[in-house]
């Protein structure tokens, strides 16, 4: 019975030694996502690494209503809490409390995500083919000075939603795309996200950071090839401005003689409306309408 005794003992004092010893160690974890780490360090802000930029939902569905919209590089805010919600097209869906209440999705599961935990450090944009760096759009003052209509659809005579401020900032709807006028006016729009979900013209529109661009979704500069002048020869009195391509229609102004006009991009000759002897064509400045293409040359 010794040898027992003694094989006993030994067994105890090797366990407490196991015990002793391990716990000088810290056991392997598994990996965290950088969504469970800053929460364990309990920030709730997110940058957005999605060079498109990301709607904000009014649920976590892509079909949902998108109530605003956050640009690359930008920060949002989750919601305290949150937690991933899986939607019903295969991505993670979080909520969000700033820049306003809803849903965003973080792509699908397994992959690097939409966003990341704040770092104060600007993020730097990839090639990207269509949006450039943000969804964010200006309403330039000097091509809108009155501001512009946001409509239920692409059409002047949709449903009005709001009005926008001139230097007012929108946001286009993830993969906007350019959309002819339905009436087949010469106008196109695009679709926007905020501050008021709805469809406006893209003709007054410029990057937020004042760069301009015909198409909004190509950064094409304008240049001096929309600028129009009223010679004032052949219209020593200057032209009127019309509500539409006919000289019977509501008179919106004068452009004086030797003063310049702004054609509308991707601008077309209409014919009268009348059928009367005269062309017309569309500008956005010094004020919206049709002006008679006849006084007309290039700005000098």
């Amino acid at each position: 019975m010794k040898p027992l005794k003694n094989r006993t003992i030994l067994g105890v004092g090797l366990g407490l030694w196991a015990i002793a010893t391990t716990g000088l160690h810290t056991p392997a974890t598994t990996a965290q996502s950088p969504f469970q780490l800053a929460q364990a360090t309990g920030t709730l802000c997110r940058q957005v690494t999605e060079q498109q930029g990301l709607a904000i939902r009014s649920q976590p569905n892509p079909n949902s209503a998108a109530i605003g919209g956050v640009g690359f590089n930008e920060t949002l805010t989750l919601a305290a809490g949150t937690r991933q919600i899986p939607g019903p097209d295969g991505r993670v869906w979080f909520e969000i409390t700033a820049p306003v209440r809803g849903y965003v999705s973080n792509g699908e599961p397994g992959s690097s995500g939409n966003f990341v935990p704040c770092t104060g450090t600007a993020l730097t944009p990839g090639p990207s083919p269509n949006l450039g760096t943000s969804l964010c759009r200006r309403i330039d003052p000097n091509l809108a000075p009155q501001g512009i209509s946001v409509h239920a659809d692409a059409n002047r005579f949709a449903t009005n939603r709001g009005g926008l401020a001139p230097g007012a900032q929108v946001l286009l709807a993830p993969n906007a795309q350019l959309l002819p006028d339905q009436n087949r006016e010469p106008r196109t729009w695009i679709e926007i996200s905020s501050p008021i979900v709805g469809y406006i013209p893209t003709e007054s529109l410029i990057y937020c950071n004042g760069s301009v661009s015909v198409n909004p979704l190509n950064p094409t500069p304008v240049t001096a090839n929309l600028c129009r002048e009223v010679e004032g020869r052949e219209a020593p009195n200057g032209l009127v401005i019309r509500a539409e391509p006919t000289r019977s229609a509501a008179s919106l102004g004068v452009v004086p003689p030797r003063a310049r006009v702004g054609l509308v991009p991707n601008y077309q000759i209409l014919r009268d409306r009348n059928s009367e002897a005269r062309e017309w064509v569309q500008i956005t400045t010094p004020v919206s309408g049709f002006v008679s293409t006849d006084s007309l040359i290039m700005c000098r």
